[in-house]
């Protein structure tokens, strides 16, 4: 099913902290949905400007779950911000916005907002459905992840590269030390057999 129109009237949290979406009178059945089809083929607008995603405008036959996630993301984007991606005095100018002007970035509205939360806003809302998120339980996923400050998995992680410490100076002088007690015995050696030679008989 694809809602069609996610927006904040339409999230409704009951007292459990439970979300529910409400209003699916322009949802869509994939598959078959022989009543959407006729109203678009009339020309009528399925969503709310503000939260619309583009290709509900510009390809209305071909909308999929992927809608719902551009949707969503503004959403979000709002919660965050305070405000709108896109706004402007009548839907007309809304859409011309949103098909002719770059996404405002998040972080230009909210200073202290964290690279990955931006970065995951910005995937959730390109203009191309292809290069969102494949399918809700992604964007869920990469919800979570963002919100627990959870650290890449290891295969993606930089691997750090090994330094060899150098070696204690103890160590040097501890194999330096016999080195230094050989040579000594020997100089003794020499001294004691010198001794012996110079003594009277």
């Amino acid at each position: 099913v694809v809602h069609r129109d996610i927006k904040p009237e339409n999230v409704l949290v009951d007292r459990k902290g439970r979300v529910k979406i409400a209003d699916f009178g322009l949802a869509k059945i994939l598959g078959y949905d022989a009543e959407a089809a006729r109203l678009t083929a009339e020309g009528q607008i399925m969503g709310t400007p503000h939260y619309m995603a583009p290709e509900q405008v510009e390809r209305p036959l071909s909308v999929d779950h992927r809608a719902d996630i551009y949707s969503l993301g503004v959403v979000f984007y709002e919660m965050l911000t305070g405000r709108k991606p896109y706004s402007a005095d009548t839907p007309a100018a809304i859409l011309l916005k949103q098909a002719t002007e770059p996404l405002p970035r998040p972080s230009q509205f909210t200073r202290d907002l964290p690279e990955k939360v931006e970065k995951l806003l910005l995937k959730a809302l390109t203009r191309n459905p292809e290069d969102r998120y494949a399918s809700m339980a992604e964007f869920a996923k990469a919800l979570e992840s963002a919100a627990s400050g959870q650290q890449p998995p290891a295969s993606e992680q930089t691997p750090k590269r090994k330094t060899t410490s150098p070696r204690p100076k103890m160590e040097e002088k501890s194999r330096a030390e016999p080195i230094e007690t050989e040579k000594a015995h020997d100089t003794q050696a020499t001294v004691d057999q010198q001794w012996e030679d110079s003594a009277p008989k």
